[in-house]
């Protein structure tokens, strides 16, 4: 779910770069921050978030 929101970040951030006039303000200030976050923070995020699922460990069992 995570990633998917990273991707969608990314799919906005290089429509907003593509949009004309190329030196206004989507352009040039709101798309690179989108993408920046995307890539740095959101992605990132994804990969390495972890269902909070608890799981037995051997010690707790017994084992």
């Amino acid at each position: 779910m995570i990633l998917g929101v990273g991707v969608l970040m990314l799919i906005v951030g290089y429509f907003f770069m593509s949009q004309p006039p190329h030196d206004g303000f989507m352009s040039l200030s709101l798309s690179p921050l989108i993408l920046t976050a995307a890539y740095c923070i959101v992605i990132p995020w994804g990969i390495l978030a972890r269902d909070k699922t608890p799981t037995e460990s051997p010690v707790a069992r017994g084992d």
